[in-house]
Parts: structure tokens; sequence; C-alpha cells
């Protein structure tokens, strides 16, 4: 109904003035759009890049998740079991499968490298990712270590232009970003407050309704009586002049009444409704 209606409202507002007046939702706090600000502070554009991913679980998941949700479209996938793989190529129609065995000729064209696998060797070691690195040309490389234990061997570090991040790094980013989030959370609860006290307002306000409702009936019957009664000594063409003009009288002269109750109801001063009900007898309605 209408309450509810309004009360929708004033919480969308709120969830809007929240995210656009502070920081509470900046920074990733999930592992799949950690490792989306970590490619936005190296790469200009995520639709230019090429995503290359090892495995294909739930880890894989949710890094193509939200890459792909902030505009990244090539995707390519490797995975030793062909389930998984089958799955996941199932949820990004646009992605395509690579060979596991060719990764190293696949992280040589990738621009981000996410390795998510529970391999017990490594998958690349720092002399694998320097070869890869010297075909690149200089061109630099995200790789992102989500294995248990490492797929990546973490002196890779080391080489030029090669940006290695591990879950550790990973958990740190969001642990920043949360703490800068509860930072802003007294913020994002002022402003809850504000609109939740102008929800209020205009709630008292609806009080004021009734009165306003038989106040305008009241007129419009005084109207129509005191018209009625006149009506007959003027020529018939002037009477739909006349039915306009005390109508506008009626409306003009009972709108800043109308108003005033309306926001004196909004500051709960509901006496004053009882003193209108009184003054113009509208409970002998």
């Amino acid at each position: 109904g209408r309450v509810i209606g309004q009360l929708v409202r004033a919480a969308g507002a709120a969830g809007k003035r929240a995210r656009a007046e502070t920081a509470i939702g900046e920074g990733a706090i999930s592992y799949g759009y950690a490792v989306v600000e970590l490619a936005r502070n190296i790469f200009e554009r995520l639709e230019d890049l090429q995503i290359f991913l090892l495995g294909a679980g739930e880890m894989s998941v949710s890094v193509a998740t939200a890459l792909t949700e902030r505009g990244a479209c090539r995707l390519a996938v490797a995975n030793r079991g062909s389930e998984r793989l089958a799955e996941l190529l199932g949820r990004f129609p646009a992605a395509h499968a690579l060979s596991f065995a060719e990764r190293l000729e696949h992280a040589a064209e990738a621009d981000i490298v996410v390795a998510a696998t529970g391999a017990q060797e490594l998958l690349f070691t720092r002399q694998q990712l320097n070869d890869s690195m010297r075909r690149r040309r200089g061109r630099p490389l995200l790789v992102v270590d989500l294995g248990v234990p490492r797929n990546i061997d973490p002196e890779a570090r080391e080489v030029e232009n090669l940006f290695l991040h591990d879950l550790d790094s990973l958990e740190g980013l969001i642990q920043k970003n949360l703490r800068r989030r509860r930072e802003e959370a007294a913020r994002v609860e002022e402003i809850v407050a504000l609109e939740l006290d102008r929800f209020e307002r205009w709630w008292r306000g609806l009080e004021a309704e009734p009165v306003v409702a038989q106040l305008q009936r009241q007129a419009e019957r005084v109207r129509q009586q005191e018209l009625a009664a006149v009506l007959e000594r003027f020529p018939p063409e002037l009477h739909a002049e006349l039915e306009q003009l005390t109508r506008s009288l009626v409306r003009k002269i009972l709108h800043h009444p109308s108003a005033q109750l309306r926001a004196r109801a909004e500051g709960d001063r509901s006496s004053e409704l009882d003193l209108v009900r009184t003054l113009f007898r509208l409970d002998e309605e």
C-alpha cells in the first residue's frame, strides 16, 4: 500500500545516498572482486584483456563472475578434469577451453593468469614465467595464485613486469577494504537516520489526511448547496462558468489550510487537528 511504497522509496534513497556520499561500497571484499581491483591498478580497460583461468572450481567461477560483470569478455579456461570445465563453460558461454598441458604458451599470451587448482606441484616456476615474460616484450602480466597449496613459485615476484599475488595478499587487501567500510558505517547510519526521520514525518502527516478530506467534503457540500440556491437566477449559459468559479474559490481557500494541517501533523501536533475538527464541526458529519 501507500505506506509500504513510501518506505521502500525511503530505503532506496538511503542506499543511493550511502553509496554516493560515502565509501561504504568501495573496495573489494571477496577474492573475485579483489582480482578485479588488482587488475584495475595495472590495466586501463578490462574489456581489452585476455584472461586465462587455471582450474574450474568455485574460486575460478567467483573470479570469472567478477571479471565478466566488470566488462571482461576474453576468457579462457584450462582444467585437468572435463566435468567441472564443462560446468564452467556452461555458465560463461563466451569463454573457451584451452589445453592444460600448454599452459606456458597460454600464459605468454594472457594479460591476467589466475591459478586456482588443488595441484600438489607448482604449475609455474620462476624460470618458466621469466621465459613467458621475455616473449611478452615488456607487456605487464598479473598473476594471481589462489591455489592450496600454492600453484605459482613465490620467487616469480622477482620477474620484471610480473605482478604476483597470492591468497595472503588478497586477504590483506580485503581486510583493508573491510576496515575502510567499517569506518564509513557511522556516516551511513547518519544518512539512514535522516531518511528514517523524513519518512516518520511523512507518516505522521498522514494523520491529517482524514481531517483534510472531511474539510474538503464539507466545503464542497456547502458550495453545492449555496450554488443550487441561486443558480436559477442566472442564465443557463453561465451555469458552467459559475460551477468552475465556485470550485476554484473553494480550492484556493482550502489550499493553504490543508498544506498547514499536513505540515503540522508531520511535527506531531495532533492536538491542532482536534481543534480543526471542533472549529468546523467535522465530527458531526
